[in-house]
């Protein structure tokens, strides 16, 4: 488990350290700890949830050793997500199988989380809010939804400076590797800022086109539909714990609304995250899969609103405890997860093809 407690300790030592890094040191610093992190990702061995189902359980994934490469495009794939096959054939037959796949994957997923890291007022913070079950849990567990989640942050951070274009090519890039992005793309839809605050008629061609897409799937999305809805035989016994989590990050917010419309511009954006995961929390006690599934978009609204709303408290006792309370709150969540978490033995012990 010391990979596991090293993920979380890191970033909490280099942001409770007073002596702060220039700009250029800081550049190099988190360059460092991304190259660290998808090593750590991308290099695992046996380990998470998704690692026997991408390498010998599933039958298309096999398949793609020595097939033409203009085959994944066939009909007989569409059905799954096009870009991990791409990136799943590249790494069978023209490098060393899984590792490569989870390698590129993990790359994705790091550039994203850091870009959107950086983009708030305790990058370090956030790391370690990011580490229980955005790196522990997502990146390691839920390989091709984790790419499209690197994709999406990366995109929010566009998103939060009004830049809906980048947004909308981000989503797209996610859908590639994990359909259920789609639904992302509603808060890019219905988002307003002080620089875009309007619908336009790029959003509503963008709409067109998710419809288009959509039915273009129907197969597979009526099968989804069947697996995380339908089949209430489904469960996912940690989409309470992942969904009250981000409630908490949507209470904060709706306390601190008032001051965050006076200093950020993103306030609609981060008021629709709010409102989505409110409406969702009951929903887990009906079909948890489905939400766990869906809540796993919303967890970068925890880095958000919680580094966020550090700057926003004024009185310094209480922005003392609250940052305290959210340290001990995600060490306490990795603590839970790694000894009690049902799943948590796939995940160990953590090995890695490079020690």
């Amino acid at each position: 488990m010391t990979m596991y407690w090293s993920l979380l300790f890191i970033p909490m030592l280099a942001f409770l350290t007073p002596i702060k890094a220039s700009k250029d040191l800081s550049i190099i610093q988190w360059s460092i700890y991304w190259i660290f992190l998808t090593f750590v990702i991308g290099f695992r061995h046996e380990v998470g949830g998704d690692w026997f189902h991408s390498l010998n359980d599933n039958i298309v994934y096999n398949s793609m050793l020595g097939m033409e490469f203009l085959k994944i495009f066939t009909l007989s794939h569409l059905p799954h997500d096009i870009g991990f096959l791409f990136v799943h054939w590249f790494s069978q037959n023209l490098f060393n199988g899984i590792y490569t796949t989870n390698l590129v994957c993990a790359a994705i997923f790091t550039s994203g989380l850091l870009r959107l890291c950086r983009a708030t007022p305790a990058p370090w913070m956030a790391l370690v809010i990011a580490t229980p079950f955005l790196i522990t849990v997502v990146s390691m567990g839920y390989t091709r939804q984790s790419v499209a989640l690197g994709f999406i942050m990366w995109g929010l951070v566009d998103l939060m400076n009004g830049e809906k274009s980048k947004y909308y090519l981000s989503i797209i890039a996610a859908v590639l590797f994990h359909k259920s992005a789609l639904i992302m793309i509603l808060f890019g839809v219905f988002s307003k800022t002080r620089i875009s605050n309007k619908i336009t008629k790029k959003d509503y061609i963008i709409i067109s086109l998710i419809i288009v897409f959509v039915s273009a799937i129907y197969p597979n999305i009526e099968h989804m539909v069947y697996f995380y809805i339908t089949n209430t035989q489904m469960n996912s016994s940690g989409a309470l714990i992942r969904v009250s989590m981000s409630a908490a990050a949507a209470i904060v917010f709706f306390i601190f609304k008032k001051r965050w419309e006076i200093a950020y511009k993103d306030s609609n954006l981060w008021n629709l995250f709010s409102i989505f995961v409110l409406l969702l929390l009951p929903l887990v006690f009906v079909v948890s899969t489905a939400v766990d599934r869906i809540a796993l978009y919303l967890l970068p609204m925890q880095i958000v609103i919680f580094t966020r709303a550090c700057v926003l408290i004024t009185e310094s006792n209480t922005r003392y405890f609250f940052i305290v309370g959210i340290l001990f709150m995600y060490s306490l969540t990795l603590y839970i997860w790694l000894y009690y978490s049902v799943h948590s033995v796939l995940w160990l012990p953590y090995d890695n093809i490079l020690l």
